[in-house]
């Protein structure tokens, strides 16, 4: 009688840290010379091929206004973002936030404002 031996190799990555939000444009509390400015970020989750950024997740508002057509790509653990508003934005203070969380349930949210000029 012979007894074969299975052997199993599993590599498992544990996902403590929250997606990290990089807003580069425009900047906070930075002042713009257009009514409709490129709004861009940077998303990332640290364990990308882990969990990475859950995209049904992704939240975007302008002035409290919810926006659904933000262009959205991805390259290697990074995800990017961007709108531009369909309709020019008021003179003055103006507010964005996002929020979002990766596939193991942990969120992430900025809020920021910039001004029209």
């Amino acid at each position: 009688m012979s007894i074969k031996a299975l052997s199993l190799i599993r590599t498992v990555a544990f996902d403590f840290s929250n997606p990290i939000i990089e807003i580069l444009s425009p900047l906070k509390d930075s002042i713009v010379n257009t009514k409709r400015p490129e709004i861009r970020l940077s998303l990332t989750d640290l364990y990308a091929t882990n969990s990475g950024i859950n995209e049904s997740s992704i939240h975007l508002r302008v002035n409290n206004q919810i926006i659904n057509d933000f262009d959205y790509s991805r390259a290697g653990r990074y995800y990017y973002i961007k709108y531009t508003p369909k309709t020019e934005l008021s003179e003055g203070k103006n507010n964005v936030s996002v929020d979002l969380e990766d596939n193991s349930g942990r969120q992430n949210s900025v809020s920021w404002s910039f001004f029209v000029n």
